[in-house]
């Protein structure tokens, strides 16, 4: 990983903006559907490699209780999902 030089005022401005890093590109939903579809499949063979189907199941399991749930669990669970669905999806 290049960290930059954050010993150094500009460095530390480099580093914290990200400054190595290309910015992100998303892709057009409208325009390009099939483009996103193909990206939401790299996405779900990634969590797949990364977690294996056992594991990838397993995280959908509070989903079956989501009626049975309190309130606040119930909003902790849409909160969480919603976090991931827009980090992974639309960034």
């Amino acid at each position: 990983m290049e960290w930059g030089y954050p010993r150094t005022v500009e460095g530390f401005i480099h580093a914290f903006t990200r400054g190595q890093y290309e910015k992100a590109n998303p892709s057009n939903v409208i325009e390009h559907p099939l483009v996103f579809l193909a990206q939401l499949g790299m996405l779900g063979k990634g969590i797949i490699e990364e977690f294996n189907w056992v594991y990838s199941f397993i995280a959908l399991v509070p989903f079956a209780f989501f009626f049975k749930m309190h309130r606040r669990e119930r909003a902790w669970l849409i909160g969480i999902t919603a976090i991931y669905f827009f980090l992974g999806c639309f960034c």
